[in-house]
């Protein structure tokens, strides 16, 4: 028993280590006007297919997530169980996009009360084309530039 546990660890191990960037040219991110950007969060966010946030630390599949709101503000879950989960546009400070083994990822940094830059929520989609728009809607979204 114990040796199958360490086989499926070193797994789960290497699959995390298969993390490839991909590089997104978000300059033209910041010609999407506000109310497309919000207009494509509210389609392309309930579609992924699992998202995790950094703090608290959770793992969340879609089927747990019972509404979503984006609007001018920012992005707010409510799950089943677990209560709400909020994501103020103000605070976003980038974003990073990735290929792993089964799915592509996209990472939303916020600035919080601990750290500046902190990776603090994560999205995955079975496909690239939904990851790579969200990932320019957050970037047109950021306040900080």
């Amino acid at each position: 028993m114990i040796r199958r546990a360490t086989v499926l660890l070193a797994a789960l191990a290497a699959l995390n280590s298969c993390r490839q960037p991909i590089e997104i040219d978000t300059r033209a991110a910041e010609g999407i006007p506000a109310k497309i950007a919000i207009e494509g969060l509210r389609d392309l966010l309930p579609k992924a297919a699992y998202l995790s946030c950094g703090e608290p630390r959770v793992e969340i599949s879609q089927s747990e997530v019972t509404s979503w709101t984006v609007n001018d503000k920012g992005v707010e879950l409510l799950t089943k169980t677990r209560g709400s989960f909020q994501l103020a546009f103000s605070a976003v400070r980038g974003t990073d996009l990735a290929k792993l083994p089964l799915s592509f990822e996209l990472r939303v940094f916020a600035e919080t009360p601990k750290e500046p830059r902190k990776d603090l929520f994560h999205f995955n989609w079975r496909e690239q084309e939904p990851a790579r728009r969200a990932t320019e809607l957050f970037e047109a979204l950021r306040e900080d530039r």
